[in-house]
């Protein structure tokens, strides 16, 4: 499994959630007749969707550049490092899994 193919899968998937997360305002909202009038929604809107979905994805970033930063420690590849690998790799599995039926998803990619 080449783990680069895994985590472009999934920062991609969150480029496409963060792309849509405005499209989850409360019927109420203002930011709708805000982008209507001005041709951009409004930036201090209280929708939670929106705001969750954002910290969302961003929490998941965190969570993958730590992952990137612990696979790439350069020098031996002792055995409880190789253990710890495939913990990481378990773990994108995992995050990635939810998103199993995009046409882009491999199934070498299961947790």
């Amino acid at each position: 499994m080449i783990i680069s193919d895994l985590t472009g899968f999934i920062l991609s998937c969150l480029d496409e959630e963060e792309r849509d997360a405005g499209l989850f305002h409360e019927f109420t909202c203002t930011a709708h007749a805000q982008q209507a009038r001005d041709g951009f929604p409004d930036s201090w809107c209280r929708c939670p969707v929106p705001a969750q979905t954002l910290a969302r994805a961003q929490a998941i970033r965190d969570i993958i550049a730590d992952c990137e930063r612990q696979l790439s420690t350069p020098g031996n590849r002792s055995p409880s490092m190789l253990q710890a690998d495939d913990e990481i790799r378990k773990v994108l599995g995992a995050i990635a899994l939810s998103r199993e039926q995009d046409p882009r998803w491999q199934e070498q990619w299961r947790p």
